[in-house]
């Protein structure tokens, strides 16, 4: 058995502090898994995931607040991802019902 979450519709992330909202962006879920990194402000790389053993290979992000002047950008390593909640359907299908 595999306890396969969709990442386009998550959203809530339990976090350690609580849960936490993934607003939804152009009908679908902002929450995103990629590589965790730490760029320069001109953008060059400064530390890749997995680059050292202490620093995360994979990170997860997701966006915050009900419109853009409120909007913050999270980002977390995977690790510290206690649980996640998703919509039931598709979030496109959710959102045509309104």
């Amino acid at each position: 058995m595999s306890l396969a979450i969709c990442i386009e519709r998550v959203n809530e992330v339990l976090l350690g502090d609580g849960w936490h909202n993934c607003a939804l962006r152009n009908g679908e879920s902002s929450f995103q898994v990629d590589d965790y990194e730490y760029l320069e402000k001109d953008n060059r790389p400064r530390l890749l995931g997995g680059q050292d053993k202490l620093i995360p290979a994979k990170g997860a992000t997701w966006n915050e607040g009900k419109d853009e002047e409120t909007t913050i950008r999270i980002f977390c390593p995977l690790t510290s991802i206690l649980a996640v909640k998703e919509y039931a359907k598709t979030i496109t299908a959710v959102s045509k019902k309104k």
